[in-house]
């Protein structure tokens, strides 16, 4: 698992390559596979947790290996596209300051007092929020 300096944010490429780059491995049905030997391309629902991959851990590729137990393997090279990293980043930065403020709201609810029959509900929740070195 590769997480920011904050551990906000994390991915968990199928292998890294040396300095600079990631493995990532698919084992599409065989029409997908034949797709990409077509195309030449990754399949767009591939594309945000690729660049994901890329924008959290700053390497420079993702080398996608698709492979069929009888078709020859697929190996595609994606590439940080600058501009959706850029929007990614974005979303991720509101979607951390909503889980931060709904992390605020849980604290604060298990500091007022609680009824017995909820005791239970509050060590799971309080547990839950601590965090771990």
């Amino acid at each position: 698992l590769i997480t920011d300096d904050h551990r906000t944010i994390g991915c968990s490429p199928d292998r890294l390559v040396g300095d600079e780059g990631l493995l990532e491995i698919k084992a599409p049905l065989p029409q997908t596979q034949v797709e990409y030997w077509i195309s030449g391309e990754v399949h767009e629902r591939f594309r945000p947790q690729l660049q994901g991959q890329l924008y959290v851990s700053q390497r420079r590729w993702v080398d996608i290996v698709c492979w069929h137990d009888v078709l020859p393997k697929v190996v595609m090279r994606v590439e940080p596209d600058e501009k959706f990293i850029e929007t990614l980043g974005r979303e991720l930065q509101i979607f951390n300051y909503f889980i931060e403020r709904v992390m605020e709201k849980i604290r604060a609810t298990n500091e007022l007092p609680i009824s017995q029959g909820r005791l239970a509900l509050r060590t799971a929740l309080r547990a839950s929020v601590e965090v771990n070195p």
